[in-house]
């Protein structure tokens, strides 16, 4: 599997992590924080990760293009 194929299922499975901690969450109170904020904040790591491999993959596949 290449690197960018694993940076790219790793992103999806915080996504998708995310998405089930925040909607199963949302009445549970807990003393230290909210689950359902820690939900959201893995969405938007798991988005991130997945947005820097495929600008990753392009840069690299571009610097191989000999024109």
């Amino acid at each position: 599997m290449s690197r960018t194929l694993s940076e790219i299922l790793i992103g999806i499975v915080c996504l998708v992590g995310g998405f089930v901690l925040w909607a199963t969450t949302q009445e549970i109170v807990t003393p230290v924080f909210e689950l359902s904020k820690i939900g959201v904040v893995l969405m938007f790591v798991g988005g991130g990760g997945i947005l820097w491999a495929l600008i990753s993959a392009g840069r690299s596949s571009r610097g191989r293009r000999e024109d």
